[in-house]
């Protein structure tokens, strides 16, 4: 939740079906955040596709001694006409701003905040600062809230929508200028379908002429803000230690055994005929090798040393007898 310091009971979160987005501290290049008591900036990660709304919650210590008016920018877009909700969460008093609201020949709508995906194209559009400020406030929610000294009831007849559902692309070659190095604009926002609203009440209203706190949420992808190094990056598991080389003719069968089995787990086809060649050839050293039909199936026998077989003397053979 982001809370400014200098009020520390103004509560301000983004939220995707009714629950708050993690949020990350973000501290902007070339900025005194302590000089800042009344702004506070953070970054978000945000689902694409997903509706959003932001909430504000008002807890102790702060209490509130006017209502508040809360601008809203999304990107470079001004919300003329935010609908603001009752909101309250947690037993505390608050308010939600999920819909813009329109109006076209008195007839009402509202349109949901939306985080989409954003296309770009290459084409030769000429990149001036306007463009890319443009460009740069992409990725921004920016919060402003006043104090309302006066407040009168109107009626409205229209109220234009300024933006499409679906905006166009960006030129690669301005998006490449515009944002930092190493950033990465993953999505935008949009504005969903209409939906007809029978009765809306609308007021006017008088503010101070300075807010007195700004929000900014960054918002960004999962894998944006890993880019970024604001998450940090799942490490890759350590492979595990191959097991120490042995000398064949010091094993018994049953560890040779266990040892082709695990040759043949850990080596293809090639190299499990490599190793099994080693193997046998290290043992026939010591023992003889019964082999199968294949020459996977190996079963080592221990060897006796042979006894020389008795021969009776020939016709030609000279005895010689011993006498005592």
């Amino acid at each position: 939740m982001a809370i400014v310091p200098a009020i520390p009971g103004l509560v301000v979160t983004v939220d995707v079906a009714g629950e708050a987005l993690s949020e990350y501290d973000y501290v902007e290049a070339n900025i005194d955040n302590a000089a800042l008591p009344y702004v506070v900036s953070r970054c978000i990660e945000a689902p694409t596709g997903a509706e959003f709304a932001i909430r504000s919650l008002y807890k102790p210590p702060h209490s509130l001694h006017s209502i508040v008016q809360m601008d809203i920018m999304l990107d470079d877009n001004y919300i003329q006409v935010p609908f603001e909700e009752w909101g309250g969460k947690d037993e505390c008093e608050g308010y939600r701003y999920g819909k813009a609201t329109f109006i076209t020949d008195g007839h009402s709508e509202t349109r949901n905040f939306r985080f989409a995906a954003h296309a770009t194209e290459k084409n030769d559009q000429l990149v001036t600062e306007d463009v890319k400020r443009q460009i740069y406030s992409i990725g921004q929610l920016a919060l402003f809230c006043y104090y309302i000294e006066g407040l009168n009831e109107i009626k409205l007849e229209q109220v234009t929508l300024v933006e499409s559902e679906e905006p166009a692309p960006l030129s690669q070659k301005a998006v490449k200028a515009a944002i930092t190095p190493g950033d990465w604009l993953s999505c935008r926002t949009i504005l969903s379908t209409s939906e007809v609203r029978d009765t809306i009440t609308f007021n006017q209203v008088k503010i101070a002429n300075e807010p007195f706190a700004k929000f900014i949420f960054y918002y960004r992808s999962t894998a944006a803000l890993k880019s970024l190094g604001i998450i940090a990056r799942t490490p890759t598991p350590s492979p595990e230690p191959e097991p120490q080389a042995r000398d064949p003719s010091d094993m018994s069968p049953e560890e040779l055994v266990a040892e082709v089995n695990r040759l043949r787990a850990s080596t293809g086809p090639n190299e499990q005929q490599q190793q099994l060649a080693r193997v046998k050839r290290e043992r026939e050293k010591s023992v003889t090798t019964i082999v199968g039909d294949s020459d996977d199936d190996i079963e080592w026998v221990g060897t006796q040393p042979a006894k020389k077989a008795r021969r009776s003397p020939g016709v030609e053979d000279e005895v010689v007898k011993l006498d005592d």
